[in-house]
């Protein structure tokens, strides 16, 4: 069959390994929350269970790049806290509260 043929050229091997790259790609988004920027690191499907990513203080979400060989089997987040990494700082007028800020992620 086509499947054997695609097989035995090597085609289908290229095209899995290919596919698997795209699963794994990281990308990188910005969403507006109270005002502020927040930038976002994703990766996987969607439809795949869902893994939020919350990097410690003070670092940001690129400490997580190394997990991406999970986004075959979960749907993962990253986000930057407000202040961190790529996201939007906090004005003076803006309060700071650890607890706050786990909410508007």
């Amino acid at each position: 069959g086509i499947g054997c043929l695609l097989n035995n050229f090597g085609f289908g091997i290229v095209l899995l390994k290919r596919l698997n790259k795209m699963s794994r790609q990281i990308l990188n988004r910005f969403v507006k929350v109270d005002g502020i920027d927040i930038f976002y690191r994703e990766a996987g499907n969607r439809k795949n269970p869902a893994l939020l990513l919350l990097h410690g203080f003070p670092t940001s979400s690129v400490m997580f790049k190394n997990l991406v060989a999970l986004a075959d089997r979960f749907y993962l987040v990253a986000p930057d806290y407000p202040g961190f990494g790529f996201s939007g700082l906090i004005t003076m007028e803006t309060k700071y509260f650890i607890a706050y800020e786990t909410c508007r992620i």
